[in-house]
């Protein structure tokens, strides 16, 4: 984690049935911190910059198998707090954190049931960048970055004005104004 609290995730948490988990966090200086309840399989996470939030994706079967974006905290006791549902159906890994409450998502224009079961299969683009408000709520177009492009990786400017997205299916670098 940017804070150094934790340096690893764990799967081996308790079994909470078919549709959720538990993900422990390993402390560095071996802290037992609370395990992270999350509402589905495929874990992938994304660390707020200083470390004390953790957006994720996750799929479920209640929900067609479709990775879905949720938000919780992350550090010592606030691990779990506020935890919700973001509304917001892609990877976490194809977001960028753009300040301590904004993050910019690719976000696929079409989503089938079962994507995250075999994601190399769904995953083909094209995507549309979203941004998040994490303090409202609030899911915002940004704007169509192309007629076949699928956000492989992404970065935000120092001045959280421009995206570099690059295109996972021509590995072309795009500059997106924000």
């Amino acid at each position: 984690s940017p804070n150094n609290q934790s340096v690893a995730f764990s799967q081996t948490g308790e079994a909470l049935g078919a549709n959720r988990q538990q993900i422990l966090l390993i402390g560095k200086n071996r802290e037992n911190f609370k395990g992270l309840v999350v509402e589905g399989r495929g874990f992938i996470p994304s660390w707020s910059p200083d470390g004390s939030q953790l957006l994720y994706s996750v799929w479920n079967g209640n929900e067609g198998y479709i990775p879905s974006l949720w938000l919780s905290g992350a550090e010592g006791d606030q691990v779990n707090a506020n935890r919700r549902r973001m509304n917001v159906q892609t990877w976490a890994d194809k977001c960028t954190w753009a300040g301590p409450t904004a993050v910019i998502c690719g976000v696929p224009k079409q989503m089938s049931a079962g994507a995250g079961l075999q994601r190399s299969l769904f995953d083909v683009g094209p995507d549309t960048l979203y941004k998040l408000d994490l303090a409202n709520g609030q899911v915002v177009p940004v704007g169509d970055i192309g007629t076949n492009t699928l956000v492989s990786s992404i970065s935000v400017s120092s001045d959280g004005q421009t995206a570099f997205v690059t295109d996972g299916n021509s590995g072309q670098l795009l500059k997106v104004r924000l």
